[in-house]
Order: C-alpha cells, then structure tokens, then sequence
C-alpha cells in the first residue's frame, strides 16, 4: 500500500513522468490512477515469487527498456520487493546531461521543513535489519576514467547569514547504545573484495577557513576534558594496545599510553649540514610510566647532522632550553676525511644550575680506537672522534652552545652534535 501522508513524495510531479514512462503489461506492475492523487490510496497486492524469482515491483516507472532485477543483480545475489521503481536507462540520444531514476523537488515558501526526499525504516521484529538509505555507485571492470561517488551531499550558500552542514548525524537516542559510531569506515569486501580506501577521511586544499577536524569537550558544561582520539595497534599475538590523545579542560595536551609503552619519534634529525631545533612541548611534560601522566618536566631537543667544518665554528648548534631547571646530555660527534697537523677539540657553553656561566676552554674528547680521551688531539690523517658532556642548567632560559675547535694547519671533516633534555 502507499500512502501519500506517509510516503512523502513529490506527487505533483507524477502526471508529468505518467507522460513519458512506458508501463509494462506485466502481472506485477499497475499504472497509478492520477485522479486519486491527494484524495485517497493505490493499492496492489503485486506478485512475490520468492528469493529465486524476479524482483517484485509493486508500481514500476520504466524509460528505456530497463529491468530492475538486471540492475539489482549487478551488486546483490539475492533479490527484492520494490514498492515504487524507477528504472532508467540512459542511452545516446534524447537525454539531458544528467538523468534521475527517482526525483524529489521541495520549494519552500513558508517556515517549515522541506525535504526533496524522506526515507524511513522502522524495525519491529527480533534480529532485523533497517536502513534509513542505502545507495549504490558502481562501474565495469572493462572501462577507464570513470568517477564513483557513493553518497553526494551538495550544499548551495548564497547569503553569510546562513548556517547548517554539509552532513548533520541527529537523530534520538533513548538508551545508551554499547556500539553505534556515528561514522564507520569499513574495508570494502561486501562480495569478496580485496581492495581497500586510500584514505578513511580527506579534506582536500583550502576546503576550511583552517579548521580540518574539530573535537568538543566529554560532556556539556564546565571543567571538562575533550573528547579523545583512540589509536589502536595489535602486538604479534592479537592483543590490541591504545594510545590515547587528549585535551585537559585549559587546553594542555594529555598522551596516554598503555602500560610500559613509550612515546616514540623516529627521523628526527635534519638531513645533512643542517640544523634541527625542535621547539619545547608544553611547560610541563615528560613520559612517567608508572602513572601514565605527563607531569613536570619539559621535552626540549637540538640537533645538527653532518656538518662540514673546514676551521673553528663557535655554532656548531645552539638550544635554548625553557625557563625550568633541568638536566641535559650533549653529544657531539666528528668525522674528518683529510688533516694536517690539526688540533682538534670540541667545548660547550652553559649556565649552570648554581646560575653560573660555564665556559671551559675543551671538552673530553675521544678518538675512535684510542683508550684514552683527552681535550685535543693533533692529526694529520682520517679519523674519527666523540664526547659527551652531562650537563644541568637553572631555570634562565639561557642558550646552550655546542663549539669546534681548531688550531694548526688545516682539516676537512663532518661534524653533529645533539642536545636532549634527560630530566
């Protein structure tokens, strides 16, 4: 049965299709009778031949020689009972650019709600299955340069004053679901597919005013923490693992992570004879597994990769390490390819967390297969050489300054050096 108050179309645009569709003679098929439109029903009992039969179509419009069971069984094994059908076939000739097998127009002349189309399914039985809308794109294995847009949702914005989405989720939910997300991105393997998307969202160049994804807070009023991004992984034998990322009611950014788990950050060094200053990470934060907070301390991080040095460079790199006390190791790394009585040294510059300013004229170096370290060496051939200096600074900000240092003749070589806070 159809039922105008219930079926919600666009009725006043059926005398227009009864004047172009071709009705087929058809036992499952009955032409609408325009006079009843808006003054009572249409009915049909149809013809239901089961699963194994043709689709059962209720009041078919037909344009083009064009079968709803060919068409339905081009994605779906089993078959359906259509209660209205449009079945369209687009072919050279006679058509517009583009063509609408079913089509809804609503002009809105007064303050209410006006929907081109409303699709509703109510589910009223154990285990059933119901969905608001459920539509199709696909192509032919034989073709190139086709487009496929599963669900199109176009907006036209003509005044600044108006407000909406491009897609709303609403709805009413009078319990609390244990699983319902409002968007799910499954692996597209409905009839056996090995393919999978390229990207679960994208957002392509200049589409926001600079906000891609937004996130509110937990829960509606005051002090609250936003909502998170869960990110899973899963360990060799199926056990899936979360890191959590977080906003605390001010804004401070909260990381949590599974027990004995660590906060990992490979390719950080710049490429070569470059200098890499990674900026601080909050006023306070530092990995503290035990309780799995990030609490008082400050991640601050330099470096220079390969650097070529042909005399002395009183910058090899330079930190500044934020306004808090703490403890830091330098690193400090040289590869020389040619010398010639050469006198090679490295130093630092610090303030100390006495607040005095440290200056040594060299720091221990060490030459790779030589015992014992020393200040300087004097080279004429290849070699190469390291030192480490732990250091700790007060709470002045002041910079610290990796140097080389060089005396005698001349010398070709690389040099790195890093700068990490420890605690």
């Amino acid at each position: 049965m159809i039922r105008r108050s219930a079926a919600r179309l666009s009725l006043s645009i059926l005398p227009l299709l009864l004047a172009v569709v071709c009705w087929p003679s058809t036992s499952h098929a009955q032409k609408i009778d325009v006079s009843q439109i808006g003054t009572g029903t249409a009915t049909t009992t149809g013809v239901f031949s089961g699963p194994t039969g043709p689709n059962n179509e209720s009041y078919l419009f037909v344009v083009n020689t064009c079968s709803p069971s060919t068409e339905y069984g081009q994605v779906h094994t089993q078959n359906a009972t259509d209660d209205l059908t449009g079945c369209l076939r687009m072919i050279p000739g006679g058509f517009a650019p583009v063509a609408n097998a079913v089509s809804g127009y609503c002009r809105n002349e007064l303050n209410g709600s006006c929907n081109g189309g409303y699709f509703q399914s109510i589910c009223r039985v154990n285990s059933s299955l119901c969905f608001g809308n459920n539509s199709v794109a696909q192509d032919l294995s034989s073709l190139t340069g086709v487009t496929l847009i599963g669900q199109e949702s176009d907006v036209f914005l003509n005044n600044t004053t108006s407000a909406g989405a491009g897609v709303a989720l609403n709805g009413n939910f009078a319990v609390q679901p244990t699983n319902m997300p409002g968007y799910a991105v499954n692996r597209p393997d409905f009839n056996g597919g090995t393919g999978q998307w390229t990207q679960a969202l994208w957002v392509g160049d200049g589409a926001t005013t600079g906000t891609a994804i937004q996130i509110g807070a937990l829960t509606r009023g005051n002090n609250q923490n936003s909502q998170n991004i869960t990110l899973f992984g899963r360990d060799s034998g199926g056990v899936a693992h979360a890191a959590i990322i977080g906003a605390d009611p001010v804004g401070d950014l909260i990381l949590t992570l599974p027990s004995g788990k660590s906060l990992q950050v490979p390719n950080i060094l710049a490429p070569s004879g470059t200098t890499l200053a990674v900026p601080t990470v909050g006023a306070n934060l530092v990995s503290d597994k035990a309780a799995q907070t990030l609490t008082n301390k400050t991640i601050n991080f330099g470096a220079t990769s390969q650097k070529s040095g042909t005399g002395a460079d009183t910058n090899v790199l330079t930190v500044t390490p934020p306004a808090n006390a703490g403890s830091y190791r330098i690193r400090f790394v040289m590869s020389v390819s040619a010398a010639s009585a050469a006198t090679l040294g490295w130093t630092a510059t610090w303030t100390d967390s006495n607040g005095n300013a440290q200056t040594p004229t060299n720091l221990a170096l060490t030459q790779s297969g030589t015992a014992a370290p020393a200040l300087t060496f004097t080279t004429s051939a290849a070699g190469n050489y390291y030192g480490y200096a732990d250091i700790d600074v007060n709470n002045a900000g002041t910079n610290i300054v990796v140097k080389l240092t060089f005396s005698g003749t001349s010398f070709t070589a690389k040099v790195s050096a890093t700068v990490e806070r420890v605690i």
